[in-house]
């Protein structure tokens, strides 16, 4: 397969990757800091026997074109991957024709393939949720469940910046602080979002360059979501004052998820203060530590 995998898909999915490819793709510069991050934060078991860092991980079918470009960048790079689709009963053949794409894309790879088909509408009105949110508990359900069942540490899933500068509007529009502000984190527990500062551009042109098979969820082009007329109506409108939206919006949420985070360790105290020095605490504090002492009792 011709060209190389993007720059931004590399430096996200630092601490995963043989790192030997790395050095045939990316300035030496560059090597030497993601090799560096490599070795200082992540604790993943070497295979002696070709000198690469393996990890398997659960690939969550989400938007398919972009989950084909992070499946051929894990794969290209040696990372043990097990592929999870869910068909969730709304969009009749289509649906079936998306999973069997990702049974084919997993066979041409040799790679594990695990599929879940429900009937999410159903499950919808007999819980009371929105059709979203239903799909959203069954879909994680099943991911759980398949890290159990095969001892998998990590769930990748294919969001990327562009999600992320929605995701950012459209918590602004609802109402947020700086934890909703912050977007779509990167990592955490048992989750990563390797392609979370690749934009959309940049993965459909990889899609392109390499000749890579996809399809589409027709879905995506409709206006029924909040997020699909953010992304259709507001998106384009902001990127015609600044084409660098996306990228700024990104960079933008890293740093308020570094304030959200340095105020909250400031407000980890193991005891609650009394009254007065409640007081006396910064307002962003102060209402951060009553937030955790109520959750936790």
């Amino acid at each position: 397969m011709g060209g190389l995998i993007p720059l931004g898909v590399f430096k996200s999915l630092t601490g995963i990757l043989d790192w030997t490819v790395l050095v045939k793709s990316i300035p030496m510069m560059l090597i030497v800091s993601q090799f560096m991050l490599v070795n200082n934060t992540c604790d993943i078991e070497r295979d002696k026997a070709v000198g690469r860092r393996t990890l398997p991980i659960v690939l969550e079918r989400d938007k398919i074109h972009y989950v084909a470009a992070l499946f051929t960048a894990l794969c290209e790079c040696g990372v043990r991957v097990v592929a999870a689709h869910v068909n969730h009963g709304i969009r009749g053949d289509e649906a079936k024709r998306d999973a069997e794409f990702c049974r084919s894309l997993c066979q041409e790879r040799g790679v594990e393939f695990c599929l879940l088909e429900t009937d999410v509408p159903a499950e919808a009105k007999k819980s009371g949720e929105s059709i979203e949110e239903a799909a959203r508990r069954i879909r994680y359900a099943f991911f759980e469940r398949i890290m159990l069942e095969k001892d998998i540490p990590l769930l990748a899933t294919a969001h990327n910046a562009d999600d992320n500068a929605e995701t950012v509007l459209m918590h602004l529009l609802r109402g947020s602080g700086l934890r909703g502000l912050g977007g779509v984190t990167p990592r955490s527990e048992g989750l990563i979002r390797p392609m979370l500062d690749v934009t959309r551009a940049e993965v459909e042109a990889f899609l392109r360059e390499n000749y890579i098979r996809h399809v589409e969820d027709s879905s995506n082009e409709t206006d029924a979501f909040l997020r699909n007329r953010i992304r259709h109506r507001v998106m384009p409108l902001l990127q015609s004052e600044n084409p660098r939206l996306t990228e700024n919006m990104s960079s933008t949420a890293q740093r308020l998820r570094c304030d959200e985070q340095a105020l909250a360790d400031l407000a980890q105290d193991d005891v609650l203060p009394d009254v007065g020095q409640l007081k006396q605490l910064a307002p962003a504090v102060r209402s951060r530590m009553l937030e955790r002492f109520l959750k936790e009792n």
